[in-house]
């Protein structure tokens, strides 16, 4: 089984990057978001609109330093210091309808991806991964619609982020992915549902 990550942008409809991973972790929305503000054409996104996964925010009962709580704040997750860092606003949902638009993400690709890595005969994480660019072009091709305001919502990554960007996307003690594991009969069915929706 694999775990599909993905962000879908709000005005325009379209997924600028996805990436199957072995399970939902840190790390993988680490190389997700590392894709998004360096490739051309895209950036810093001004919100990323998110759940409440403990990869995103601590939970309410984790116990909390002296120093933060005098500050009146709790200390960020790994992936909440990184969108600190870059600036980019995170706005938690907090209803299932309020991620409507990501479920229906989802549910699409059950259907389409699966099949082209059916047709593809992917038989690991490497060749699902590698499968993505192209099914993404033209997934982002048919259901790329004209924003309702012009303008762009990306910023380019700021001098200093650029040189500090090594460091800024780097996920303490993460494990190094297995790219070809070979995929269970049972994942080909259905290889990219997230246990939760992620980014939109």
């Amino acid at each position: 089984m694999l775990t599909l990550i993905a962000a879908i942008d709000d005005a325009i409809g379209i997924v600028p990057h996805a990436w199957f991973r072995e399970q939902e972790d840190a790390h993988g929305y680490f190389l997700l978001l590392e894709k998004i503000v360096t490739t051309p054409g895209y950036g810093r996104p001004l919100a990323i609109y998110r759940d409440r996964h403990g990869i995103f925010e601590r939970s309410r009962t984790d116990p909390e330093t002296l120093l933060k709580q005098l500050a009146g704040k709790r200390a960020p997750t790994q992936f909440g210091r990184l969108l600190e860092e870059l600036d980019i606003t995170a706005i938690p949902a907090r209803s299932p309808q309020a991620k409507a638009r990501i479920e229906r993400l989802w549910g699409t690709f059950q259907d389409r991806l699966v099949a082209e890595l059916l047709l593809a005969g992917a038989q690991t994480i490497h060749d699902a991964n590698a499968l993505l660019p192209a099914f993404l072009k033209r997934f982002n091709g048919r259901f790329y619609v004209l924003p309702h305001l012009a303008g762009n919502a990306y910023r380019p990554l700021a001098a200093r982020d650029r040189r500090r960007r090594a460091l800024l996307l780097q996920v303490p003690g993460h494990r190094h992915q297995r790219q070809h594991r070979p995929l269970r009969r049972a994942a080909a069915a259905a290889p990219a549902r997230p246990r939760r929706p992620l980014l939109r």
